[in-house]
């Protein structure tokens, strides 16, 4: 159905699409679990979450498909710092969506997830 694609450093539409898959089941956990423990709105939650994780899996993508190796975290961090700040037109999107979704609900998914 889809092409598979090569990108540089062993990046495939395979391995995207697998990162994607992982991101999105997260993000389903995550909003459950911050649902059961926050009582925030189911949509809200999970479009914070998808923020965050589309936002996750460009800084990967970046981080794989850059000549010069530069962390993942780097690129996170500078992506999310981009659409965050208050004069991009998407400032008050992800501050009102990304806001709903509990930090401690995150790390518990991954610790559970990582199995400690």
């Amino acid at each position: 159905m889809f092409p598979k694609l090569k990108f540089a450093y062993g990046l495939s539409s395979g391995k995207l699409k697998r990162w994607g898959a992982l991101l999105f089941a997260f993000s389903v956990i995550v909003t459950v679990g911050n649902y059961v423990g926050y009582h925030t709105l189911l949509i809200d939650t999970f479009i914070g979450m998808m923020t965050i994780a589309i936002v996750t899996l460009a800084g990967v993508a970046l981080e794989r498909g850059c000549p010069v190796h530069i962390q993942s975290i780097i690129f996170i961090s500078i992506i999310g710092l981009l659409i965050a700040i208050p004069c991009m037109p998407t400032a008050d999107f992800v501050a009102h969506y990304v806001s709903n979704v509990e930090l401690t609900t995150i790390c518990t998914a991954f610790l559970a997830y990582v199995g400690i």
